[in-house]
């Protein structure tokens, strides 16, 4: 996205699977490639503070641990002041700008028709699907796509179609992925298996981690939002840390609120839920205050009327409560700036879940008794059995 110093610069990314993963590990791969670009010197290189907007999926969003390591490492490796990664609520990505990008896109390949046996059949000598020859061809196939698609523009800016990253670096971080997950997921004996099998692998992933730990900030909607700041601690693996605290503290742009500045939503008391608001047409269900007037409050009062992404007070209520009541929701609907309609949808939604997980929890109750008595009633059976034919 652009900004007053930086120019907006799509890129797409073009990867066939088969011939690329789609994970944290090609992405990283992927996005360090993207450096090497001439026209996107400008937009990644030299720059103390990443802001990066991404989908909520395991391969991106920014609770899961395998992303936030490919962040941290990269954070770390570039010696970055800030690091902040987000992403929208569940179906809110089509309004993030890539989307834009993804229909030009689609206007720049419509009606292109590429065939998939470029460089001949994929079939092997035994019948079966060849794996080089499909990789091959989709290689070929891509060729051709960048080609065709070659001169598209986004919002009067030229993208930049590339391949995937297949190099050194694409290679290193797909081949210790495997490694990396055991780190990050596996079972305690599993990890100490790694320990000792693989020890320098282990010692870089402890490196990364405790920076994670030490570094990201807490008490932030995780699933949401994971962001990394100095923490000048002495021991503190980073160099920026290493440094020390600088004298002015560093600022999200020049004359600018303070980086440990996180401009979470607060409500607008004067245009609440159910006010006459002059922005909405009809009924008005809340506003959130504008970011100058959010940092004008924050400073004035604190952090403590930032508000939880409403997936946050859905989740607590639900737990809590039995049959929701129309004076219950019309709470939550306030708390949440949303209309009653769509939280009635939501709360619906989560106690069907709800109810799901319990009978769930019941049958694999039930289905573990069975399995611990079925030795006893084999036994019976077969002693009664026994018995009967010894009596006849």
């Amino acid at each position: 996205m652009g900004t007053e110093s930086t120019v907006e610069t799509p890129v797409g990314v073009v990867k066939p699977h088969t011939v690329f993963e789609k994970n944290p590990a090609q992405h990283a791969a992927d996005f360090e490639m993207l450096h090497s670009l001439p026209n996107l010197q400008s937009a990644l290189q030299n720059k103390p503070v990443d802001c990066i907007r991404v989908d909520g999926a395991s391969d991106e969003g920014p609770s899961h641990k395998e992303v936030q390591f490919m962040w941290t490492e990269r954070h770390l490796e570039m010696g970055k002041q800030c690091t902040m990664v987000t992403c929208r609520f569940s179906g809110g990505s089509y309004l993030s700008q890539v989307e834009l990008l993804n229909g030009c896109i689609a206007i720049g390949h419509s009606n292109l028709f590429i065939p998939s046996t470029i460089l001949g059949s994929n079939l092997g000598a035994d019948g079966g699907i060849d794996n080089e020859k499909l990789k091959a061809n989709l290689n070929a196939a891509t060729d051709v796509y960048l080609n065709s698609v070659s001169g598209m523009k986004c919002a009067g800016n030229l993208i930049s179609f590339v391949k995937g990253a297949d190099n050194d670096l694409s290679k290193a971080y797909l081949e210790r992925r495997n490694h990396l997950l055991t780190f990050l997921q596996g079972s305690k004996k599993k990890k100490l298996e790694l320990q000792k099998k693989c020890p320098d692998d282990f010692a870089y992933f402890s490196k990364v981690w405790t920076v994670r730990n030490n570094r990201m900030v807490k008490n932030l909607p995780e699933n949401y939002v994971f962001m990394l700041l100095p923490c000048y601690e002495m021991n503190c693996l980073d160099p920026v840390c290493e440094k020390r605290k600088p004298s002015s503290e560093p600022v999200w742009y020049q004359g600018g609120p303070p980086l440990t500045y996180i401009p979470m939503p607060i409500l607008d008391t004067e245009r609440a839920w159910g006010s006459n608001c002059d922005s909405c047409a009809g009924f008005c269900w809340g506003h959130y205050l504008s970011p100058a007037d959010n940092f004008k409050w924050v400073q004035e009062n604190g952090t403590g009327s930032c508000v939880q992404p409403p997936r946050e007070v859905l989740g607590d209520f639900i737990k809590q409560a039995g049959e929701v009541t129309d004076e219950e929701l019309k709470s939550l609907a306030q708390k949440t700036a949303l209309s009653e309609s769509d939280l009635r949808l939501w709360v619906d939604h989560l106690k069907h879940i709800q109810t799901g997980r319990k009978q769930g929890a019941r049958k694999g109750q039930q289905l573990s008794l069975t399995r611990k008595w079925r030795p006893v009633s084999q036994a019976y059976t077969a002693y009664a059995k026994d018995q009967k034919m010894r009596g006849s």
